[in-house]
């Protein structure tokens, strides 16, 4: 590993685990999953630094998960998509970089990410009123 791999890979790996464990204090948590701020960081560090801040959001998620009281097979089982989170817009990215097509593809994304928030929010208050 190379100093610019480490530095990027600890910078995400710190951001993220201290942003969702203060707002964890501040939004409770429902269940297995939540709507966090830090869900932003993995796909938007994605986009900038490619794979060390990929791995990083998606292991201080799961260190994240097991501070929260998660169980270490919940902990496990979300590191994939965390990982996939982050790297699907990273590798769309690479395949529309030569395009005009930049500016389209990061207000969409922008949209997804707020959306899927909100959608998780919305089903997280319907089931804990059942």
């Amino acid at each position: 590993m190379n100093k610019k791999f480490f530095k990027v890979f600890s910078l995400s790996f710190v951001s993220f685990l201290l942003i969702t464990i203060l707002f964890n204090k501040i939004i409770p948590v429902y269940e297995v999953s939540s709507v966090r701020p830090s869900a932003t960081l993995n796909p938007v560090l994605g986009l900038a630094y490619g794979w060390p801040a990929i791995l990083g959001c998606s292991i201080a998620n799961f260190v994240s998960d097991l501070i929260s009281g998660y169980g270490i097979l919940v902990a496990i089982l979300g590191v994939g998509p965390q990982i996939l989170y982050g790297l699907i817009p990273y590798l769309i990215w690479k395949k529309i970089e030569k395009s005009n097509r930049k500016t389209q593809f990061l207000k969409l994304f922008a949209f997804l990410i707020i959306y899927g928030q909100i959608i998780i929010y919305i089903g997280q208050n319907i089931k804990s009123n059942l």
